[in-house]
């Protein structure tokens, strides 16, 4: 990181795709890290990137880099920057910290000597005011980023992370998250024109992330972010973006299916369909390995269960099943399956066209992509 860039942080294994993106929406100069993506700051590609990003987690401004010793060092460094010209008091604050360090070991010390850093600036010279913390919903948010004895301070463009569309419904279920899901569509070779099918479609994140992807819908177009929250926010320009980019949502005529056998989590996905007013999407309560239907000429994507709930002989006799499946009633298809339990994946039976290794929070994945035909 340094001060003349943007970055943009997603997944391991989504770096390339997360480059693609930015190229997309014309980013200059931009450099692949490891989970993260670099490129040349300006205010239009931060609103932008904001809103039509898929793969990226937060969009994040670095203010300074600077060497520290102790904790007190990063306080001192810390209150050099002008806080108070960059958003006002009333304004809730978040402070979070990344990276390692062997000088700054304790992330939460590093949090509140942070926290010292900012609030006490703002106080010098708003009369002893100062932000609230809110750790839930914060309209400003502050990263530090340690690694040996350097630490990057950032400020947080986006605020929630981007992977918060704002359509799914909490209910005790652990979904795939959105940016991981798009990222996985992104990378499976898709034309955008077959037919979609989710055999486990869960709470409908892939179909819901392929449906915005085919109709070029923007995925955050309408939620808040921390940037409408700093002093220089152009709100002229923001509806600009805005508006060019819902002049590109096209009508896809693609459809897509899938099956859930929970009712429970049938019920869900359907609500937030109807939430989304989203008329292609077609879910049936049933298991797909007792489907009469074939689906020829379609493509498959979908993330099956890696183990948690399911000794290790089913799990292995099931990802056999998910192979018959497509051997027997995917003819002509393009499949990608998605797991983190590899030794279970060989079981699907398939001779795969290519592997990729995406990381999920800290479950190596592979994305495992195989041509039916």
């Amino acid at each position: 990181m340094n001060e003349n860039t943007i970055v943009a942080t997603c997944k391991k294994g989504l770096e390339e795709v997360l480059k693609t993106e930015l190229e997309s929406i014309g980013a200059k100069n931009i450099i692949i890290g490891t989970g993260s993506v670099s490129f040349n700051e300006s205010k239009e590609k931060i609103y932008k990137a904001n809103m039509a990003l898929r793969t990226a987690i937060h969009v994040l401004k670095p203010l300074k880099t600077f060497y520290v010793s102790d904790y007190d060092s990063l306080y001192q460094q810390a209150k050099k920057i002008n806080w108070h010209k960059m958003f006002n008091f009333d304004k809730s604050l978040r402070i979070d910290a990344a990276g390692s360090s062997h000088i700054l070991k304790n992330s939460q010390y590093t949090i509140h000597r942070m926290k010292d850093a900012v609030l006490d600036t703002i106080r010098k010279f708003n009369e002893n005011k100062r932000p609230d913390i809110n750790k839930e919903d914060p309209e400003i948010h502050v990263l530090v980023h340690v690694q040996g004895n350097k630490a990057t301070v950032c400020l947080g463009s986006s605020g929630q992370p981007l992977f918060k569309r704002g359509y799914r419904i909490e209910h005790g279920i652990a979904p795939m998250k959105e940016d991981l899901a798009a990222g996985l569509i992104l990378l499976s070779g898709w034309d955008m024109k077959k037919s979609v099918l989710d055999p486990m479609c869960g709470s409908g994140t892939l179909l819901i992330e392929a449906y915005n992807i085919a109709n070029n819908i923007p995925p955050n177009l309408n939620r808040k972010f921390s940037f409408m929250n700093w002093y220089d926010f152009d709100c002229r320009l923001y509806d600009n973006i805005k508006e060019e980019l819902n002049k590109k949502i096209k009508k896809s005529d693609v459809k897509f299916y899938g099956f859930e056998k929970d009712k429970r989590t049938y019920f869900t996905v359907n609500k937030i369909i109807r939430d989304l007013n989203i008329k292609n999407i077609v879910i049936e309560n049933r298991d797909f390995l007792k489907t009469g239907k074939t689906f020829e000429n379609h493509f498959i994507i979908t993330n099956p269960p890696y183990g948690e709930r399911l000794k290790d002989d089913n799990l292995n006799e099931f990802y056999k099943q998910i192979g018959d499946f497509l051997k027997q009633k995917c003819k002509g298809s393009l499949a990608s399956v998605f797991t983190a339990n590899l030794e279970a994946a060989k079981f699907i039976g398939l001779r795969t066209s290519k592997k990729i290794i995406i990381w999920n929070g800290p479950l190596e994945g592979r994305l495992l992509k195989f041509e039916l035909y």
